[in-house]
């Protein structure tokens, strides 16, 4: 195996026709919370004293597409959406980002050549990354109901464990801060699903 493990990695000089990673497809549930607070200066009329602060809190989802360059970074596009409303209000979000893999290969690989193929999918991999995206927050306070657009960036860490060659089981932990016209957010996340090898 690790004979195997090391002819793998050599493969990696010679990435082209001969090699290919296999993109993933990751459908996920878990939590969002949403921290927010509104900027007093954006606070029209009489309540300009009264800028609300709270959390939304959503049992969500997420749907991810990522598709690998190299053995050690893949790139992606995902979206978060409840799955049960919530009184508090809703979260929806859309954004795209890097996994950097602490293991060597971080990605389903298979290596063609002369009709001969082998395909390697490693066991474990524990990852780390960030992103950048949009979202829109609905939120209530104590008089009325608000929303606001917002950009947000941050950081992730997880790990998944395959299956078997064709699927895996996810799970991530990821802190973004976002900036909207009426409000600045701190969004916790907490996801496990299941991935796809495509």
């Amino acid at each position: 195996m690790k004979y195997f493990f090391i002819f793998i990695l050599s493969i990696n000089a010679f990435a082209g026709e001969s090699s290919r990673f296999y993109d993933e497809l990751t459908s996920s549930v878990g939590m969002a919370m949403v921290n927010y607070t509104e900027d007093a200066k954006t606070i029209q009329g009489d309540n300009v004293a009264e800028a609300a602060s709270g959390t939304v809190t959503s049992i969500a989802a997420t749907l991810q597409y990522k598709y690998a360059k190299d053995f050690k970074k893949s790139f992606y596009f995902a979206s978060t959406f409840p799955l049960i409303s919530s009184p508090t209000g809703t979260y929806i979000s859309f954004s795209t980002g890097i996994e950097y893999y602490f293991n060597d290969i971080g990605a389903k690989t298979g290596l063609f050549n002369s009709g001969t193929s082998i395909q390697f999918t490693p066991k474990f991999r524990y990852f780390a990354g960030g992103e950048i995206g949009g979202a829109y927050l609905v939120y209530t306070t104590e008089t009325s109901k608000k929303s606001d657009a917002l950009f947000e960036i941050g950081g992730f860490g997880g790990m998944a464990y395959s299956m078997s060659q064709d699927w895996a089981i996810k799970s991530t932990v990821g802190v973004l801060k976002g900036t909207g016209a009426v409000t600045s957010t701190m969004t916790i996340k907490f996801f496990i699903g299941v991935t796809f090898f495509l």
